[in-house]
Formats: C-alpha cells, structure tokens, sequence
C-alpha cells in the first residue's frame, strides 16, 4: 500500500538542518519511496522560497536536487 502525504515546509526544513530527527526519518521516508509526496506548484515554490532562506545556510545545488527528486518521486510518470 502507498502512502500519500503532504509533507509542511516546517518539516523539510527541520529535515534539512538536522536529519536524525522526526521530520528527517519523514523526508527519509518520501526520498526512499515509503511515503509519496503530494506536490503542486506552490508547494514547491514555497519549498523553494523558505529553503533558500539565508538564515539556513543551505546550498543551492541541495535544495534544487532534493526539490526535483521530490518532485520526480512524486509523479513517476514523467
């Protein structure tokens, strides 16, 4: 059985700055096909905006690869 989930932005952005936590296990399960997230555009534009934040000190090259494979996961067709 699937699992289909809209994951928050508060938790991709915990996910990101500290991965052995709750939302890291959540973001472990969407990257790993466990649970398939559910995108639309503004879903992933917010993504985006909040993640590339300066105060999180993320790395572009990261957050556009982690959006396109969420993205890529969550509609395998294309």
């Amino acid at each position: 059985m699937k699992i289909y989930a809209v994951i928050d932005t508060n938790v991709i952005v915990s996910a990101m700055l500290k991965q052995s936590s709750i939302p890291g296990l959540v973001l472990e399960y969407a990257l790993s096909g466990i649970t398939i997230p559910v995108l639309n555009k503004e879903i992933v534009s917010e993504y985006r905006t909040v993640l590339m934040r300066d105060k999180f000190h993320l790395n572009t090259k990261i957050v556009n690869d982690l959006i396109q494979t969420m993205v890529s996961i969550s509609n395998p067709s294309n």
